[in-house]
């Protein structure tokens, strides 16, 4: 195998022909050729995150919360932040919302 390599020595390309004088070749079966040719493997958070979305699927609870409206999240706000003023409980009752909208299709 012909190679070429980045600066930091790490393999970019590999061909079977020579593509430029002087360029490096390798047996098919060295450890750098056999490294850039082995996929890496995945990478565990989104193994996680993959395995959690599957498992956070709406039930019927959760889908009544993420369809409420905004003026029903400023309303469950006001119910559930007591010792919040009046317009912190507003902002939290639409950052609610917001996150409903966003998240509803996904959780659909």
């Amino acid at each position: 195998m012909f190679i070429g390599r980045r600066p930091d020595l790490t393999i970019y390309g590999l061909w079977t022909v020579r593509q430029w004088d002087g360029q490096e070749e390798l047996a098919d079966d060295h450890p750098d050729v056999t490294a850039f040719l082995t996929p890496p493997p995945p990478d565990p958070r989104l193994v996680d995150d993959e395995s959690e979305r599957a498992a956070c699927k709406a039930d019927g609870t959760m889908l009544v919360l993420i369809n409420q409206t905004r003026a029903e999240w400023l309303t469950w706000a006001g119910a559930n932040f007591p010792t919040l003023t009046a317009p912190e409980r507003a902002r939290m009752g639409t950052i609610c919302w917001m996150l409903a909208v966003a998240i509803r299709r996904l959780m659909r």
